[in-house]
């Protein structure tokens, strides 16, 4: 059994599309698919995270309400990640 850190920044986030966001995020920040759930009152639910290190993302979907995205100049998740963080990209 891997001994991880507890999680010390956690970002949860309704998506309309749950598998272009699980990708997008795998890739741009190098994360890995850390739990799932399926059908957990009506939410299904993906969560990624880094390693040992105590970031958490989850991004769920309402079956039965799912997301329309509204993007705004203001909807941004902006990431300040020192270049010898082990946080990036390939």
């Amino acid at each position: 059994m891997t001994s991880r850190k507890p999680t010390e920044v956690r970002i949860a986030r309704p998506v309309g599309d749950p598998a272009r966001s699980v990708a997008m995020y795998k890739q741009g920040l190098a994360l890995d698919e850390i739990g799932s759930f399926r059908d957990h009152d009506g939410f299904d639910g993906v969560m990624l995270g880094h390693g040992s290190r105590g970031l958490h993302f989850e991004f769920t979907r309402c079956r039965e309400h799912p997301v329309r995205p509204t993007p705004t100049a203001e909807d941004l998740l902006v990431f300040y990640v020192h270049a010898g963080s082990g946080l990036h990209g390939g």
